[in-house]
């Protein structure tokens, strides 16, 4: 027994004695069965040191060789019944995969991607219950100053303020910041706002909430901050924030509407050219 398995293991590197196609470069034999090159270049790529690609090939022929003698000796070893139902589940499978691969291309072929506003805000008034928010929703601006800026006072004034002139003046000046955002139309939740302002703590943010504007300083500068809008947990997110997410409800209702419909085709043209015949069997 231990011999046999050491003969159906062993590795041809030199293939001469068997047949082979033409233009190829086979790496191990099992049988009359090859296992080549291009086979396995797409399992093996240049960020691998040798040594592990040596290990990483070697395991693969070591798979793909068992994987065939325990084929083989499936076939030859389960009962008809055990394998009638093998193929019966790989055909239901492969006929599943190529059914539903070739109705997606159907319905990508022929689905209206783009929404307009009137569907995205008929389907949030009826949806509104929804999105009730289980964190808070920020819109704010922010300046990181260096400490040593001259003008400190005058820039957390205007930041404070924050009117169309004070931003446009802000943003004119802001090759002075070590960095700023002025962005406030996008909204952003309360763990985003922490990694861009990695001073703020849960205390502090609190702080923030209440007056709408801080001021944080550390070694290298200082943090002015100012919420412009908030909504707090509990309250609804605004159609804006949410809009992605009713586009992939519209877009996936018609293509659930779009599949029944070409599969409602499909039956309905078979039967009209009687490839389709349904037998009454009362």
């Amino acid at each position: 027994m231990k011999k046999s398995i050491i003969i159906l293991f062993f590795i041809i590197i030199s293939c001469e004695d068997y047949f082979t196609p033409k233009n190829t470069n086979p790496i191990a034999r099992l049988n009359q069965e090859f296992l080549f090159e291009e086979d396995i270049q797409g399992l093996i790529n240049d960020k691998y040191e040798l040594s592990d690609s040596i290990l990483r090939v070697n395991k693969l022929i070591s798979d793909w060789a068992i994987n065939k003698i325990l084929r083989s000796g499936a076939r030859l070893n389960l009962s008809e019944n055990k394998l009638s139902k093998i193929t019966s589940m790989v055909y239901d499978y492969e006929t599943e995969l190529l059914s539903n691969s070739y109705l997606e291309a159907l319905v990508n072929s022929t689905i209206k991607l783009e929404t307009d506003s009137i569907e995205l805000d008929s389907l949030y008034k009826k949806n509104y219950e929804i999105f009730k928010l289980n964190e808070d929703l920020i819109q704010y601006v922010f300046i990181y100053i260096p400490n040593t800026n001259p003008d400190i006072s005058k820039i957390r004034g205007k930041l404070r303020r924050y009117k169309e002139q004070d931003r446009a003046l802000l943003d004119s000046i802001s090759y002075q910041f070590l960095s700023s955002s002025f962005d406030d139309s996008t909204w952003h939740r309360r763990n985003e706002l922490f990694k861009t302002i990695p001073i703020l703590n849960n205390y502090r943010y609190t702080s923030l909430k209440k007056y709408k504007f801080s001021q944080f300083k550390d070694s290298l500068g200082l943090y002015l901050i100012k919420i412009t809008s908030l909504l707090t947990k509990g309250q609804y997110a605004p159609i804006e924030y949410v809009s992605p997410t009713l586009e992939y409800m519209i877009v996936n209702k018609r293509k659930l509407e779009l599949v029944n419909k070409i599969k409602k085709e499909i039956l309905d043209n078979a039967i009209e050219t009687n490839k389709l015949e349904i037998y009454n069997n009362e």
